[in-house]
């Protein structure tokens, strides 16, 4: 299973700062492994899914599916293939200066036979990871 974390302070306020993350189409502007997103059902809320076009390897195309939503706090997506499973949660909460502090986390297990590059996994989730979370900070005029 590998993990990343980013969170970082936005000067967005935390219903910005959710909105615009709860949004998963918006990930193509900030997560540089993400090529296409359109939003296939729902209304943005819990039950909503996603088609992620993924923009390496073979281009593989997750269904992400809003398993938690508690605007403007907290937000869980997932998506599960006979491969991977990916497990993204977002919290939000007001920073005490103004603006918002937002927390993003995702983990990432491989399934299968795959499991046996869990460890590589691990690697490749952080550098992807790394560029995301600065990806991030310029979507949301955030500062570490």
């Amino acid at each position: 299973m590998a993990t990343f974390t980013a969170t970082l302070a936005t000067p967005l306020t935390p219903e910005e700062a959710f909105g615009y993350l709860a949004d998963l189409r918006n990930l193509r502007d900030w997560d540089p492994g993400t090529e296409e997103v359109a939003r296939v059902s729902g209304s943005g809320e819990e039950g909503t899914e996603y088609a992620v076009k993924l923009s390496f390897g073979v281009r593989p195309v997750l269904r992400y599916r809003i398993t938690e939503y508690e605007s403007p706090r907290r937000i869980r997506f997932r998506a599960s293939t006979a491969f991977l499973t990916s497990d993204d949660c977002v919290e939000v909460w007001p920073a005490a200066s103004g603006g918002a502090i937002v927390r993003y986390d995702a983990t990432l297990s491989l399934r299968g036979p795959l499991r046996l590059m869990d460890s590589g996994a691990g690697v490749f989730l952080r550098r992807l990871g790394a560029k995301a979370a600065r990806g991030l900070r310029g979507a949301l005029g955030a500062r570490v």
